[in-house]
């Protein structure tokens, strides 16, 4: 009933979620706000970061590097976050959050990965048909070593989202049509790309 007596009044409808972060991302609070907005990725908002970050690095170019920088940061504080309930909160709120997105299996196949080889699959998580989400629960539930999984999550992330400034960096508003087509390709060639530069600059 307030939903239509705000229409009929010509009121405009509450802001979403993603509306606010976006709001927040094109404000002078940008760079708290982008890690805010990757630590809510990273564990409870159901919403491709790039999505939301991808026109703010277009628009602010000239602070590529330190969003980046804080999306990275912002994320691996999510991924500690996680670690800690599924180590010490598994029973209570890892199991019922597990039930209750549907990922019974992604959770099973995640532990499973995590006894093998864990820090290969944090790193290439991206690929994994398993939501980030589940896959730091499980980091935490099996007891895998958490210096281990912050640094491999602090890599992957890296290589993505230093990735994908390099990407529009080096191509500009095209960078965003070609992620739209094919972000997964995408991700992974900015991520190489990146790789590349760092190897250039070691060596």
């Amino acid at each position: 009933m307030g939903r239509l007596n705000n229409a009929a009044m010509g009121e405009a409808p509450p802001e979403t979620l993603r509306a606010r972060l976006r709001r927040a991302l094109h404000s002078r609070w940008m760079l708290p706000a982008a890690g805010l907005v990757s630590f809510l990725e990273s564990t409870v908002l159901p919403v491709p970061l790039e999505v939301l970050v991808l026109p703010v690095m277009q628009k602010r170019r000239d602070r590529l590097w330190a969003i980046a920088a804080a999306i990275t940061l912002g994320s691996v504080v999510g991924a500690a976050l996680g670690w800690l309930i599924g180590y010490g909160l598994m029973q209570s709120v890892g199991e019922p959050l597990v039930s209750g997105l549907g990922q019974a299996e992604a959770y099973a196949l995640a532990r499973e990965r995590f006894n093998a080889n864990g820090f290969l699959f944090v790193i290439g998580i991206s690929l994994a048909p398993v939501p980030f989400q589940i896959a730091m629960l499980a980091a935490g539930a099996a007891g895998y070593p958490l210096w281990l999984f912050l640094l491999a999550t602090l890599l992957s992330r890296a290589a993505r989202y230093f990735g994908l400034a390099l990407l529009v960096w080096g191509l500009g508003d095209r960078a965003e049509a070609l992620i739209h087509r094919h972000r997964h390709l995408a991700l992974v060639l900015g991520g190489l790309a990146l790789s590349g530069v760092v190897a250039l600059a070691v060596l």
